[in-house]
Formats: C-alpha cells, sequence, structure tokens
C-alpha cells in the first residue's frame, strides 16, 4: 500500500470518528420517564400520594411540578425530589436531585465521567456540564438544597442530573 493511499484511510477513518461523536444521540429517557410522556404516564409510573402541586412558568407555556419522596408512592432509588416540566400536557424537562447519601456517592465529577463514556466530552459553564444533540439537553450539575441547621437556614449541594427538550429550552 502507497503512503498515499494510507494516509487518505487513516483520514477516511478519522473523518468517521468526527461525524460520529458529532451525531450521537441522547437518550430521552431519565428515571423511567421519557421526555414527551403525558402527566397520566408519569402517574402511573410514580403514583401520588398526595396531589401535586403544579404552577404555571412565566411565558404560560410550561408547568412545573416538584415531588418529593413523601409526595409518591413509588420513586427512583437515591433521589429526594424530582423536577418535572410540562408543555401541552407532554413531559419537556426532568429534573433528579440525589439525595445527600448519593451525592457523596456520587458527586458532579464522577456523574460527568458516567455520562462522557456515552455522550463524549462534555460543554461546560462554570460548575454544570451539558451535552447537546440538537434535539436533547442532558445536564450534571449541583444544586443548593435549602436545610435547616441548628434552627437557622442553610443549604447543602446536591448533585442533579436534567434532561431536556432543546425545542423549548434552546440550546442548539
Amino acid at each position: 500500500m502507497s503512503r498515499r493511499a494510507f494516509l487518505a484511510g487513516v483520514l477516511a477513518l478519522l473523518g468517521a470518528a468526527v461525524v460520529c461523536a458529532e451525531t450521537v444521540r441522547i437518550q430521552r429517557y431519565l428515571a423511567s420517564l421519557q421526555l414527551g410522556d403525558t402527566l397520566d404516564v408519569v402517574r402511573r409510573i410514580y403514583p401520588p400520594a398526595r396531589d401535586w402541586s403544579s404552577h404555571l412558568e412565566p411565558g404560560g407555556e410550561v408547568r412545573r411540578y416538584e415531588i418529593g419522596r413523601a409526595f409518591a408512592k413509588s420513586f427512583p432509588v437515591g433521589v429526594e425530589t424530582l423536577r418535572l416540566g410540562l408543555r401541552r400536557n407532554r413531559l419537556v424537562h426532568v429534573q433528579l436531585i440525589y439525595d445527600l447519601d448519593t451525592s457523596r456517592k456520587k458527586p458532579v465529577d464522577e456523574l460527568v465521567v458516567d455520562y462522557a463514556l456515552a455522550y463524549g466530552e462534555p460543554r461546560r459553564t462554570g460548575r454544570a456540564f451539558w451535552w447537546s444533540d440538537g434535539d436533547t439537553i442532558l445536564r450534571v450539575s449541583e444544586v443548593a438544597v435549602p436545610v435547616l441547621d441548628a434552627g437557622r437556614e442553610a443549604a447543602e449541594l446536591r448533585t442533579s442530573a436534567e434532561l431536556m427538550s432543546a425545542e423549548v429550552y434552546g440550546r442548539r
């Protein structure tokens, strides 16, 4: 094989690797929920133990739910709070906020490594890491959770993973 043919083959392989890296599709599935699910599907997966309160985001397109472990009969392991966003009764945002023990066992940096194995190197904004395929955004970060400490309010950092529809949340 000539040197020119060899180099052409190597360049073709490198080009294919770049195309594969750019076309990796982010799974639209997190904690047994899939973007596009209806509220009825969510309630079948995580049956309410109490009524779930909600509010409409400014702009009126996305209805937000914040569900604590006590508000559902079943719940993802290691998750303290599940935040959902629905637009036109379809799931467009899922956020898992892990409990303190899980956050200590799997801090942001370790969760980022896990996702990087599947989706490649993340983009970074401060301490938030994210991947996007044009349709879906996956974000890993720390979230400050209010707690009472010796009778006064404080905050603890928890690991968080979010899955969002790029159509609604706009990073393309």
